[in-house]
């Protein structure tokens, strides 16, 4: 009786219908100031005050009139509402059943070989043991997903994700084909090797994301912000790029990019074996896994950079700023860092061997396991 039609939909209508009635009525019935004898037999004989002013009676008429329509219009307009909520309720009742088709044990479902929280994404690795499909659903209705949120090889294939936030979230290997990502967030996102093919990424926000080999075939990037994202080894055939925010963006010979796109009328840099990017600011930019080998990087800012596992054999970073900058596991073997700035860097298992680290201030640095064998003298305080 609830979900009946006449509770759910006429009885609002009724009452906003009335409702607006009494209200446009009811101060025009104040203003009198007549009273009018009525003699009705057997059932009331006196005097009763009038609902309109004598003077004023044809506007009142006019004005009744007028109540009346809009006052109907605005139960229509309730209906019409109340009609429309209920089918977006149906169309997510039909998510829901396309999410659970095919599963045997609607409490095992899972989504690729990931979970889904249903009041929000959980941070960290999730549990394999899945929860129930419908998780999905309300995930994609939370809309935020919590820092380092793991969706690796998750399937949002035709997903709507209009407007949701998933920065910082895990999504390698994922299937976002021919999602809605409209005014999205991936800040920082880990898209590598992703497909977002025919995906509608229209004012998406991917700066500093980490695109290496994701499949943006035909994809729709209009007015979307790749700043200092990388997308070395992407494939960008067929994509609309038009108003797409592109400074600093990391690309390298492997990168496809739009027939007739034409690279030098973009702030793009290269990246690739003794690649010149002097004096650049790279900051918060992810280079991990980049083979920047004999690059020159003089003076250049990498402050908060990611570079972990990155081949950096043999380049010159001469005073570059590095502070901050993740280089867990990288190769600086040979690597020219004189007067390089390497404060709270993180340099666990990197590869230091013959490495010029003069006047290096290695101060707050991580050196856990670090390989430093016959690389230059430290001067630099407070070295760890």
């Amino acid at each position: 009786m609830d979900n009946s039609p006449v509770v759910r939909v006429f009885l609002p209508a009724l009452l906003v219908s009335s409702g607006l009635f009494t209200c446009l009525t009811v101060p025009l019935a104040l203003h009198q100031s007549n009273t009018i004898r009525v003699n009705i037999p057997f059932v009331f004989h006196g005097d009763v005050p009038p609902i309109f002013h004598p003077d004023r009676r044809d506007i009142a008429i006019r004005y009744v009139g007028v109540s009346i329509l809009l006052s109907v219009a605005a139960g229509f307009a309730s209906v019409e509402l109340s009609r429309r909520q209920h089918r977006v309720g149906q169309r997510l009742d039909e998510r829901l059943d396309e999410l659970l088709d095919g599963v045997e044990d609607p409490q095992t479902a899972s989504v690729g070989a990931m979970t889904l929280a249903p009041d929000t994404l959980s941070s960290g690795p999730l549990p394999m043991a899945a929860e129930t499909a419908s998780h999905m659903l309300d995930t994609i209705r939370c809309r935020v997903a919590a820092p380092d949120t793991n969706l690796q090889q998750a399937n949002f294939h035709k997903a709507d994700l209009t407007a949701v936030d998933l920065s910082c979230t895990n999504l390698n290997q994922s299937d976002l084909s021919r999602s809605i990502l409209t005014d999205a967030r991936l800040v920082q996102a880990d898209l590598r090797h992703a497909d977002l093919q025919q995906s509608d990424l229209t004012r998406c926000n991917l700066q500093q994301t980490n695109c290496a080999y994701a499949q943006f075939q035909t994809a729709d990037l209009s007015e979307a912000n790749l700043q200092q994202a990388n997308i070395m080894g992407a494939d960008l055939t067929g994509a609309i790029l038009e108003g797409a925010q592109l400074q600093r963006t990391l690309y390298d010979s492997t990168t496809k990019f739009p027939h007739g796109f034409n690279i030098g009328q973009h702030e793009l840099y290269w990246v690739g074996p003794e690649a010149p990017l002097w004096g650049l600011d790279l900051s918060h930019t992810n280079l991990s896994g980049a083979n920047l080998q004999g690059a020159i990087l003089t003076g250049s800012v990498l402050s908060g950079a990611d570079l972990w596992g990155a081949n950096l054999e043999g380049a010159d970073l001469t005073n570059a700023n590095l502070s901050g900058a993740t280089l867990t596991g990288a190769c600086l073997k040979g690597a020219n860092l004189t007067g390089a700035i390497l404060r709270y860097a993180n340099l666990t298992d990197a590869d230091l061997v013959d490495a010029d680290l003069t006047n290096v201030d290695l101060t707050d640095t991580v050196l856990d396991g670090a390989q430093m064998q016959g690389s230059s003298e430290l001067s630099a305080p407070n070295n760890s």
